[in-house]
């Protein structure tokens, strides 16, 4: 090979491995963003009480940081919030800092959904990880939200 096919054959190498470090780097940003819109408001005590007293049926899921399972049901949960579109609220809460509240709604093991219904009443506790299509089939069976 003469010295320009050489210098020729680089260049494209060259040209190929930035196209391909460019492609990834959108890839790798746009997930990013994506996993930025999917997380829920972490409430405390006095905010759940507020939601309950809105009138507004919604899911609270409470986690906790160490549960890989909550990592991954909470991507489902926003999924099930923009569905609902402000009709329904869905958040979390972290069960270990928030003591009283997991005793109240009796949360033995996370992660555990627990529906309201528009009177601020459960409706329903459910523990463990669902997609977001079967957590929006609940929601339609249990009626309270439209």
């Amino acid at each position: 090979m003469d010295n320009s096919k050489t210098r020729y054959a680089l260049a494209a190498i060259v040209l190929v491995a930035l196209a391909a470090a460019v492609f990834f780097a959108i890839g790798y940003f746009r997930s990013r963003a994506a996993k930025a819109d999917l997380s829920l408001l972490d409430i405390d005590s006095a905010q759940l009480d507020g939601l309950l007293a809105s009138g507004q049926p919604g899911v609270v899921e409470f986690y906790t940081t160490t549960c890989p399972w909550c990592t991954k049901l909470e991507p489902e949960l926003a999924k099930v919030e923009a569905e609902y579109d402000g009709r329904l609220f869905v958040v979390k809460m972290n069960a270990q800092k928030h003591y009283a509240e997991s005793a109240r709604y009796s949360i033995k093991v996370v992660p555990t959904m627990v529906f309201f219904n528009e009177l601020g009443s459960v409706e329903s506790t459910v523990e463990g990880f669902m997609e977001a299509p079967d957590i929006i089939g609940l929601i339609k069976g249990m009626g309270i939200a439209r």
